[in-house]
């Protein structure tokens, strides 16, 4: 089955509204990185940094359309400013602990 791995980078104040919105569309499982971005904007002359959340996971073709709506209604990622997700195509993965799908032996 085709999927891609989805990134969405937001503030780590607005992670919960994207776990959320993952929970939505049935995924179970992704990868969370915290680091520090920086922005052109400055608050009383200091240059902005903001702790983000950068999550990734891999998503079945079919749930991309329920996950990316869910995304616009829960974490409103197309307000400007809020973060930004983008998908890119997977052609081989290989999954590890899974019942269903065994690894060949070396």
């Amino acid at each position: 089955m085709a999927s891609s791995i989805l990134f969405v980078v937001v503030e780590q104040l607005h992670e919960a509204s994207v776990l959320e919105a993952m929970r939505k569309a049935e995924i179970s499982s992704f990868t969370r990185v915290l680091g520090t971005g920086g922005g052109i904007r400055e608050r009383l002359n200091r240059p902005v940094d903001v702790v983000k959340a950068v999550l990734f996971c891999e998503v079945p073709q079919g749930k991309m359309p329920v996950l990316l709506e869910a995304l616009r209604e829960v974490a409103k990622l197309d307000v400007p400013g809020r973060g930004i997700a983008f998908a890119l195509p997977t052609r081989d993965v290989l999954h590890f602990g899974s019942d269903k799908e065994k690894v060949p032996s070396a």
